[in-house]
């Protein structure tokens, strides 16, 4: 009976932190060994120093790194660009993005060009960048006009609903 209780305490655990992970505004901290995390307002781009509630040690919630003491976060930015040695540096910009949201660099290996954000799980087009839960809603011409799947003289002619918007599994 005690290696089914184990079983169950460690599937509720792992449940737990899966649905933590999907709120947007929670932020694990990021110091080893500590394991526990906070809810922070994630709209104010200038306070993102969390103090964790049990190690008292900072976190910074918009990078999730241990917080970078003495810079922004947009000096930690500019410091990570140039951390990275020359043919790391050439190889993110060949063949990463940014996410429009987080900003984290992101790889696309395959599939289609309808992406999700693994560290903020914001939905966008890979090749215009525009938002992809309006272009669920409300169909293709929201991607950018620039962008291969923004349909040709959209305003001539009228775009079936089952047209309206591409799907794929979330990469």
């Amino acid at each position: 009976m005690g290696n089914n209780f184990e079983l169950f305490e460690r599937y509720d655990r792992q449940l737990t932190h899966e649905h933590l992970e999907r709120i947007e505004e929670f932020v694990w901290c990021a110091h080893n060994g500590c394991g526990s995390g906070q809810l922070h307002d994630m709209g104010s781009y200038s306070n993102q120093m969390i103090t964790c509630i049990k190690c008292k040690k900072q976190t910074c919630a918009f990078h999730r790194t241990i917080w970078h003491i003495g810079m922004t976060c947009e000096q930690y930015d500019q410091f990570k660009i140039f951390e990275g040695d020359d043919n790391t540096q050439i190889w993110l910009k060949k063949y990463s993005k940014k996410c429009p949201k987080c900003q984290s660099s992101i790889e696309r290996v395959s599939g289609c060009d309808h992406m999700t954000c693994k560290r903020c799980k914001h939905e966008f087009c890979w090749q215009c960048f525009a938002n992809y839960r309006k272009i669920q809603t409300y169909g293709l011409q929201y991607h950018m006009k620039h962008c291969s799947h923004y349909p040709f003289n959209y305003r001539s002619h009228k775009i079936p609903s089952t047209q309206r918007s591409t799907t794929c599994d979330i990469l």
